[in-house]
């Protein structure tokens, strides 16, 4: 049985920012109510749709 191969996009750029303690809790809060577990994954969902 053969391995199928992973498609991965040969470009990836990545951002990073800073949160204050306030912005942080909110963050994690937003997460939680959106039951994701992936910070990434959360934020691209939020910017892309």
């Amino acid at each position: 049985m053969e391995k199928q191969k992973r498609v991965v996009d040969p470009k990836s750029y990545m951002h990073t920012f800073r949160l204050n303690e306030q912005q942080q809790v909110q963050f994690e809060k937003m997460m939680l109510k959106a039951g994701q577990r992936s910070q990434s994954k959360f934020i691209l969902s939020r910017i892309f749709g």
